[in-house]
C-alpha cells in the first residue's frame, strides 16, 4: 500500500499539471476579484469574489485536471492491470482516493493562498470601520474569529471549499472506468455539482443543500454542527465513491 501511494503521489504533485492548476486557481480568483469595486479591505475583497461566485464551478473543474485523469490513463494504457497485478484492486482504488482528495485539496488551496497573498500585499487584511465586519458576525458559524481572527477566518472557509472541490471530483474519479473518455472527465465534475446542489435542494428544504453545506455564511447552525455536517457528508461521499471505483475497476480487470 505505501508504495502505490508514494508512486501515485509523485505522479499527481511532481507534474507540470499540480503547478499549471495551481497557479490557474490564483489567477482565477484574481481575475474573477476585479469584477467588484468593494476594495476596501482583504476580507471584504475575499468575500465578495470567492464566496459562492460561478467561479466556483470553473475552479471545480480546474482542480480535478490535477490528477483527475489518472484511471483514465491507466485504463487507455493498459497499466491498470499491472498495477493491480503488484498489488490490489483494494490497495489501487485506496490510493486513487487519498491522492485524489489530497491533489485536489492542495490545488485549491494553495492557489487561492496565492490570490490571498497577492491581495495582502496591496491592501490592509481588515479595516475596523469595514461593513462586512457586522455581516459576517451575525452570519457566519466562525462569528468569534471576526474581526481579530481575519486570516484564519479565511483560511477555514478555503479548506471548507477546497473540501467540497474534492467531493464533487471524487464522484467524478469513481466514474472513470465507466465513463473511459476523458473530455468527459474534465466536464463531468461541473454537472454533478450542479445536479448535487438541486437534488439536495429539494430533498433537504434548503437545509441540505450541498454548496451551503460548506459554506460558513449561514446562521442556522453552530460550528460544531457546521463541522458535523461536513464530516458527515464528505465520508459518505467518499465510501461511496470508493465502492463505485471499486465495482468499475473490479469489472474492467475480470469482466
Amino acid at each position: 500500500m505505501y508504495s502505490i501511494l508514494k508512486e501515485e503521489g509523485k505522479r499527481a504533485f511532481l507534474s507540470w499539471r499540480f503547478i499549471l492548476c495551481t497557479v490557474a486557481i490564483g489567477i482565477l480568483w484574481y481575475a474573477n476579484s476585479r469584477r467588484f469595486a468593494y476594495n476596501q479591505d482583504v476580507l471584504t475583497i475575499f468575500f465578495n469574489s470567492v464566496g459562492r461566485s460561478t467561479v466556483t464551478y470553473v475552479g471545480i473543474a480546474v482542480c480535478n485536471c490535477t490528477y483527475g485523469l489518472s484511471i483514465c490513463e491507466d485504463l487507455q494504457g493498459g497499466i491498470i492491470k499491472e498495477i493491480i497485478a503488484r498489488t490490489s484492486i483494494k490497495s489501487y482504488v485506496l490510493s486513487k482516493g487519498i491522492i485524489y482528495m489530497l491533489a485536489s485539496m492542495l490545488t485549491y488551496i494553495l492557489g487561492n493562498t496565492l490570490y490571498l497573498g497577492y491581495e495582502i500585499t496591496k491592501h490592509p487584511l481588515v479595516l475596523k470601520n469595514s461593513l462586512i465586519i457586522e455581516n459576517l458576525k451575525e452570519l457566519t458559524v466562525f462569528h468569534t474569529l471576526v474581526p481579530d481572527h481575519a486570516l484564519l477566518f479565511i483560511l477555514l472557509q478555503i479548506v471548507m471549499s477546497a473540501v467540497c472541490c474534492s467531493c464533487v471530483g471524487i464522484i467524478t474519479l469513481a466514474l472513470s472506468p465507466y465513463l473511459q473518455d476523458g473530455f468527459l472527465i474534465l466536464g463531468t465534475p461541473v454537472v454533478i455539482f450542479f445536479l448535487l446542489m438541486f437534488v439536495t435542494e429539494f430533498a433537504g428544504n434548503g437545509y441540505w443543500n450541498f454548496e451551503s453545506i460548506f459554506w460558513s455564511i449561514t446562521a442556522e447552525t453552530s460550528a460544531t454542527a457546521f463541522f458535523m455536517k461536513v464530516f458527515g457528508i464528505t465520508v459518505t461521499i467518499e465510501m461511496v465513491s470508493g465502492i463505485t471505483l471499486y465495482k468499475g475497476v473490479q469489472r474492467y480487470i475480470y469482466g
